[in-house]
C-alpha cells in the first residue's frame, strides 16, 4: 500500500509540473473568447458495487399470501481508498464549450466483498420443496466474506455545453454528453456460514458452522457501464482569485453489462441491466488562479445509480455461450465519493 501511495503521489507531482488539476480562469481569460487547456489530476475514491438476483416469482408467505422481497442474493464489492490518476482537457470558442476526462485506477486491495443469500423465497431448489412463514423467508440463509482485489478501473466522458453569463461574475453552462467506465474485481478465500436445509426450509446463516473456502479465488467481478449525461454547472468568480464550481448531472440512460465469475461452481453469470434516469452526479470544484496560465484546485464529487434491473444469463467458466436464465433476474447499483487535486495550465 506504502509503494502504491508514493508510486501515485509522484506521478501526480511529476504531471502537475506541467499542468493540473481541475481548471478555472483569472477574470482576464475568464473573459476570453477561446481557450484550451489541460489537467492532470491525481485523487481517490471510496464506494460500494450492488450485485443483485431477484426471483421473477417468488413463494408467497402462507400467513399472509404475499412476499415482500423478492431479492434472492446480494452481493457488496467495496471501493475502498482506491487511488486514480487522470487527464482533462477542456476548450471553448466563445460561447461554445467541449471537454473530456480519462482516469485510471492503481490496481491493489480494495476492501471487502459481502455474499448474501435468501433461499427460502424459493418455492423449490435442489433440497426439495420449500414452504416457508413470511418470517422464514426473511431469514438471511447463506452469508460470506471475502478480501476484495481491485484489478483495474477505468472512467472516460466527453461533454459539449454552451455558456450563459447573466452576471459578469456567474456563469451557467448546461452540457451534454456520454459516458463510458468498466470496472473489475477479484474476491479472495475467505469464510462462510451456510444454513442447513431442514424439514421444509433453511435454517439461519447464524445456526451454521463456519467454514472457509480453499481455492485462491473465489469470485471474479467485471461491471461495464456506458450512459448518457445531461448536466448544468454554475460558476462564481470571486474577487479573490477564487471560483466556486458546482455541478450537477443527471443521466438519461445507463447500460451496464455485469460478469460474475463463480469458480467453486465453474460458473459464469451475466445480467444485463438499463433504465432511464437511474444515476445522479453532484460536485464542488474550489479553484485558486496562480498565474495567469495556471491554476490549482479542490475537486469533490458524489455519484449515486440507483437500483436497476435486467436480464440474467449464465454459462459455463470462460465460455462462449450464454443461455437466459428464466425465473431470476439481475440487478446492479452503485455509489462512489471522490477527491481529487492538481493543478490545470491554460495553453491559450
Amino acid at each position: 500500500m506504502k509503494k502504491r501511495i508514493i508510486t501515485a503521489l509522484i506521478l501526480s507531482l511529476t504531471c502537475s509540473a506541467f499542468a493540473g488539476i481541475t481548471f478555472q480562469q483569472d477574470q482576464q481569460g475568464y473573459q476570453a473568447e477561446k481557450f484550451l487547456s489541460v489537467n492532470p489530476v491525481f485523487g481517490f475514491k471510496n464506494g460500494t458495487l450492488g450485485e443483485y438476483v431477484f426471483l421473477t416469482d417468488p413463494a408467497k408467505a402462507s400467513d399472509t399470501g404475499k412476499v415482500t422481497d423478492d431479492k434472492l442474493s446480494y452481493l457488496e464489492w467495496q471501493i475502498k481508498n482506491e487511488f486514480y490518476a487522470g487527464l482533462n482537457i477542456d476548450a471553448s470558442f466563445k460561447k461554445i464549450y467541449v471537454g473530456a476526462s480519462l482516469n485510471l485506477g492503481f490496481p491493489g486491495k480494495s476492501g471487502k466483498v459481502f455474499d448474501s443469500d435468501w433461499l427460502n423465497i424459493q418455492k423449490e431448489d435442489g433440497n426439495g420443496i420449500i414452504t416457508a412463514t413470511k418470517e422464514q423467508q426473511s431469514w438471511k440463509t447463506n452469508f460470506s466474506k471475502h478480501d476484495n482485489q481491485l484489478d483495474y478501473d477505468f472512467f472516460t466522458h466527453i461533454k459539449a455545453g454552451y455558456t450563459f453569463e447573466p452576471l459578469s461574475f456567474f456563469k451557467i453552462v448546461p452540457s451534454a454528453g456520454l459516458s463510458y467506465s468498466r470496472i473489475k474485481f477479484t474476491a479472495k478465500d475467505g469464510p462462510y456460514w451456510y444454513g442447513e436445509f431442514k424439514d421444509t426450509c433453511y435454517e439461519k446463516y447464524t445456526t451454521a458452522t463456519k467454514s472457509v473456502t480453499g481455492n485462491g479465488i473465489a469470485l471474479e467481478y467485471q461491471r461495464e457501464q456506458t450512459a448518457m449525461l445531461l448536466g448544468v454547472n454554475f460558476l462564481f468568480n470571486t474577487p479573490f482569485k477564487t471560483v466556486f464550481n458546482l455541478g450537477i448531472n443527471s443521466y438519461p440512460f445507463v447500460y451496464t453489462f455485469n460478469k460474475d465469475n463463480h469458480h467453486g461452481t465453474n460458473v459464469t453469470y451475466v445480467d444485463i441491466c438499463s433504465d432511464f434516469f437511474p444515476m445522479w452526479n453532484f460536485s464542488l470544484d474550489v479553484s485558486y488562479q496562480v498565474t495567469t496560465h495556471i491554476s490549482v484546485n479542490l475537486w469533490g464529487s458524489y455519484t449515486m445509480l440507483n437500483l436497476i434491473r435486467g436480464n440474467a444469463y449464465e454459462s459455463q467458466l470462460n465460455g462462449n455461450s450464454y443461455t437466459r436464465q428464466t425465473g431470476v433476474k439481475g440487478g446492479a447499483d452503485s455509489n462512489s465519493f471522490e477527491i481529487s487535486l492538481g493543478a490545470k495550465y491554460c495553453l491559450w
